[in-house]
């Protein structure tokens, strides 16, 4: 596994987390359950749009990484330039 991928899955894995954890407050704070159907509709509805949330999390963590990875070689080259055009002085 490669760094980027390594930094990708680490923030995905926090960003999902915190996900996970809101909309589990969210619902808890949210909904009332009464009956044993009612409480076990409403685990697994959160639980889907907790999942729901996390793969969406995750596509955006990975854009943003990616975004970060090419202003970074942009940077990198923009000092490749520099350093070549004082060097050519």
């Amino acid at each position: 596994m490669d760094k980027i991928a390594v930094a990708k899955w680490t923030i995905g894995l926090t960003a999902k987390i915190g996900v996970a954890s809101i909309v589990g407050g969210i619902v808890a704070n949210n909904v009332g359950a009464d009956t044993t159907f009612q409480k076990v509709t409403v685990y697994v509805g959160s639980f889907v749009l907790a999942d729901m949330l996390q793969d969406k999390t995750q596509e955006h963590v990975d854009e943003k990484v990616d975004a970060a990875v090419q202003w970074l070689a942009g940077l990198q080259d923009d000092q490749k330039l520099d350093n070549e055009y004082k060097s050519n002085r």
